[in-house]
């Protein structure tokens, strides 16, 4: 009889002990869960097409390279009248806007670096964990690309004059 009451002891305990682990261990899970919904993933979207579209810095390169094709035709209207050869026409052709598309190529790196760059300190400043293309996000996200744009215009009239 004592053997079968030392036992019937030991069972309780073992089974007090287990359910103690067990909760422990649940208020560790619900402990995390918590941790998890405090955490809010601070997302920011941006439209570049409207940054190329409405900043000064992109009207600024729109005007740099239609001078430069003003420039182009200018050329061209010269050489139809000093009446060159066809081959010589077609060389100056290809030259001439193989320049453009150069002065293109590197106006739109300039531009979009300092496009990038101003997102990026937005979305330091405003501490953001993840930047997207508004085009390419259904919902969600809180739209920086005016303040981008204010960001642009502001840097672009200081450095202006």
């Amino acid at each position: 009889m004592v053997k079968k009451s030392l036992l019937i002891i030991i069972i309780v305990f073992l089974t007090a002990a287990l359910a103690a682990c067990g909760e422990e261990e649940e208020r560790a899970i619900f402990e995390e869960e918590e941790k998890i919904e405090e955490f809010e993933l601070e997302i920011a979207v941006v439209d570049k097409s409207q940054i190329w579209g409405n900043s000064l810095q992109a009207e600024h390169y729109q005007a740099k390279l239609k001078e430069k094709l003003t420039a182009i035709e200018a050329e061209l209207e010269e050489a139809e009248s000093n009446n060159l050869a066809e081959t010589e026409k077609v060389e100056l052709y290809d030259e001439l806007y193989s320049e453009l598309g150069e002065l293109r190529e590197e106006l739109r790196l300039e531009v979009g670096e300092k496009i990038n760059r101003k997102i990026s300190n937005v979305v330091e400043d405003e501490e953001y964990q993840v930047v997207f293309n508004k085009e390419e996000t259904r919902f969600g996200g809180e739209d920086i690309t005016e303040l981008v744009i204010h960001l642009l215009d502001e840097n672009f009239e200081k450095n202006k004059d």
